[in-house]
């Protein structure tokens, strides 16, 4: 026979968080994932769809199909079953737009569609090139995403924005 016991939660420990008490760290943190959001995702989604026209996508992962399952599926799966799912949905010929698509499978679509490559480590600050903004764009959308204690410093968020705010060219 199961027994089930009411757990008591103490009020004080599952109030809401209010603004006033995150730290500057976290706030940092929660500016960076803004940032990335509201502007290097769209920045990188001008970029590809003018580098993969959209009328032109799914045909373009149609004919990189085998490309892409070697790349990213056989030994590792670094397309998830997810994004896999956007790019050779269930149905033949599905709908696919740029829209659906985040930071990491931008680059990587770049990367295979478009010979585009993107670096997994940092460039030099001084080269400004579309494979340096899009490996810096890369790289801080996988440390901050990555960063599971949600806590980012401001000498690493002011680097980080920098290195963003590069980008406006890319459109």
């Amino acid at each position: 026979m199961l027994i089930f016991t009411a757990v008591r939660l103490k009020r004080e420990e599952h109030q809401p968080v209010r603004n006033s008490e995150l730290t500057t760290d976290e706030v940092n943190y929660l500016r960076m994932i803004h940032l990335l959001v509201r502007v290097a995702c769209p920045v990188v989604r001008m970029y590809f769809d003018k580098e993969i026209q959209p009328d032109q996508l799914r045909k373009t992962l149609d004919k990189y199909r085998s490309e892409m399952v070697t790349r990213y599926r056989k030994k590792d799966t670094i397309i998830n079953d997810s994004q896999w799912s956007l790019l050779y949905g269930p149905y033949i010929g599905q709908k696919v737009t740029s829209n659906d698509f985040d930071i990491r499978l931008m680059t990587y679509l770049l990367s295979t569609l478009a010979h585009i490559e993107v670096g997994d480590v940092y460039p030099v600050y001084s080269n400004t090139s579309i494979h340096a903004m899009l490996s810096r764009i890369q790289l801080i959308s996988n440390e901050t995403l990555r960063n599971f204690e949600g806590k980012l410093s401001g000498y690493k968020f002011n680097k980080n924005w920098d290195c963003i705010g590069q980008t406006d060219f890319l459109c």
